[in-house]
């Protein structure tokens, strides 16, 4: 009953600001101390007697302290609702310089909201659409993750639209299976050069294979196909060593998006 009775006397406290002359009042408990580093800090300062004075427009501040509610409340119980609520309030956050000052003021985070309103991972070629039905709820194999970001990039992402990619699959018995894409290699090709060709010397390759696995075949009167990958580091080496520098640019921007492997909730473009 004492804890019971502690708690609530905590949630009661309050912290009363003068928001360019305009007093607003704060329970200490309330979600904007958690992302805002000015009024943490301050709430640790606090006398209880002081009123620190904050240079934001009063009506910024009321915005970023819902904001900050729920934030805390999507995370705590997602829904189909609070998904909305909350593009609708990175949106406004975004359209308002006066949100963004406040936010910049108060040193809250605001990369992680321009992040919020990137899209979902999304890639209609044929070679990797039946990944589009998982995106948002089952980790991949990494092979499947690597194979989906480089489709993904070369439709979205202009600087990468003239690549030319070939996956050689294989054929996999095993249930379940190791991968839904059974890819065995990713062959990334590039528009002829001749400038670049020059530069190396002649020795500048258009074309580069990454291997990610062998195919195993069983026997005639046990006819079991199997694909054995290699180990993640293995094939990071591999990538490590290509020659040709945009297949080496593409490949870097392909591993930036890799810690959506396991965590959908960062399959974001």
């Amino acid at each position: 009953m004492a804890a019971i009775e502690e708690k609530v006397s905590i949630t009661n406290k309050r912290q009363t600001f003068s928001v360019r002359g305009t007093p607003i009042s704060l329970y200490i408990d309330s979600s904007i101390f958690c992302l805002s580093k000015m009024l943490s800090a301050m709430s640790e300062r606090w006398s209880g007697e002081d009123m620190p004075y904050l240079d934001i427009d009063p009506q910024s501040f009321h915005f970023l302290v819902s904001f900050s509610t729920h934030t805390f409340e999507s995370q705590d119980n997602p829904s189909r609702i609070n998904d909305l609520l909350t593009k609708r309030l990175t949106e406004e956050f975004l359209k308002n310089p006066q949100y963004i000052l406040g936010a910049r003021y108060l040193e809250m985070n605001i990369e992680s909201v321009e992040y919020l309103l990137k899209e979902d991972w999304d890639c209609q070629d044929s070679e990797v659409d039946s990944l589009n039905a998982c995106v948002k709820e089952k980790k991949w194999h990494y092979v499947d993750c690597f194979v989906y970001i480089a489709f993904m990039l070369k439709e979205k992402n202009e600087k990468f639209n003239d690549v030319h990619l070939l996956q050689k699959k294989g054929v996999d018995d095993n249930f379940p299976q190791g991968t839904l894409l059974r890819c065995l290699s990713l062959t990334i090709r590039w528009p002829h050069d001749d400038a670049l060709i020059e530069a190396s010397g002649g020795s500048m390759c258009e074309e580069e294979q990454l291997v990610f696995g062998t195919n195993y075949h069983g026997s005639y009167s046990c006819q079991h196909s199997f694909i054995s990958y290699k180990p993640l580091k293995e094939i990071l080496t591999s990538i490590y060593k290509l020659k040709h520098p945009r297949t080496k640019e593409f490949c870097q921007v392909i591993l930036t998006y890799m810690r959506g492997q396991e965590n959908t909730h960062l399959r974001k473009i």
